[in-house]
């Protein structure tokens, strides 16, 4: 039978002192990171986080709209590095790219910032290519530096596809959700070649609903859809002109130190 060590007197002070700073090491950073924390909520639990989001001059910033309020619940605005690619090939921006700090008392379009530029130059709206372009940012002029990890789920599903749809939401609830990770979503809009983007914040199966936040309804907070008409109706309403539905379509982005393993759609 293992016998107990003994820890004699002599050395439980220094024990305690240990265990006093360990644990304000870990409460010592002012930045909150919510995609790394230990016990995660669901994004759409954090209610105030999306009581009021970024607005767009438009329909054409969705795409950049919908990342930022992303990294707003991150709390990630600030000064990235990133490269840009001139005659000489790629190289770090002599000016890094700022990511503001967009609030109902310092309102501005997404349109306007240079990180709405920076993601999409044009106003014509986005694609997958683009949105990815959020893995180019890094802390530091250092390649191991990046800000985020970046997973695109780009393979489009039918009408009927509901059951594909279901394990790609089961999917990112899991591997996403859980972990305090939002996902960016394309609707496939009634209209032929056109679609709107938002971010998805959560699932809560028992109630059958999924939360979403959009850029085109800012003021709205967090919306809700029951789970069967997510998956299977055209339940997004685009006013007089258009209904949309997701399309199957998703991305997600993460800080690296993130215990997260999405690698594939879900299907």
């Amino acid at each position: 039978m293992k016998t107990k060590p003994i820890i004699y007197p002599a050395i439980l002070p220094f024990i305690l002192l240990s265990v006093i700073f360990s644990f304000a090491a870990c409460g010592s950073s002012d930045h909150k990171d919510r995609s790394s924390e230990v016990v995660v909520l669901q994004p759409y639990k954090d209610a105030g986080m999306w009581d009021w989001v970024a607005p767009i001059d438009g329909a054409g910033y969705c795409g950049p709209a919908a990342l930022y309020h992303i990294i707003n619940y991150y709390v990630d605005q600030g000064s990235y590095d990133y490269k840009e690619f001139d005659d000489e090939g790629w190289a770090w921006a002599e000016q890094p790219l700022v990511i503001p700090v967009i609030t109902e008392e310092n309102p501005m379009f997404i349109d306007d910032t240079d990180f709405g530029q920076f993601i999409q130059r044009y106003e014509t709206g986005s694609d997958w290519a683009m949105l990815d372009d959020v893995a180019d940012l890094y802390s530091s002029q250092d390649d191991n530096d990046r800000l985020y990890d970046v997973f695109v789920c780009s393979s489009n599903t039918s009408t009927e596809d509901i059951e594909v749809r279901r394990a790609r939401l089961n999917y990112i609830h899991e591997n996403l959700f859980k972990k305090g990770v939002p996902v960016v979503i394309h609707l496939t809009s009634s209209i032929p070649l056109s679609g709107h983007y938002v971010a998805l914040i959560g699932y809560d199966p028992d109630k059958g609903e999924v939360y979403y936040v959009d850029s085109l309804h800012h003021t709205s907070g967090i919306q809700t859809v029951e789970l069967e008409d997510f998956l299977g109706e055209w339940f997004y309403d685009g006013g007089d002109y258009y209904s949309a539905r997701w399309d199957g379509e998703w991305m997600a982005f993460w800080h690296p130190e993130n215990s997260v393993n999405c690698d594939q759609c879900g299907d």
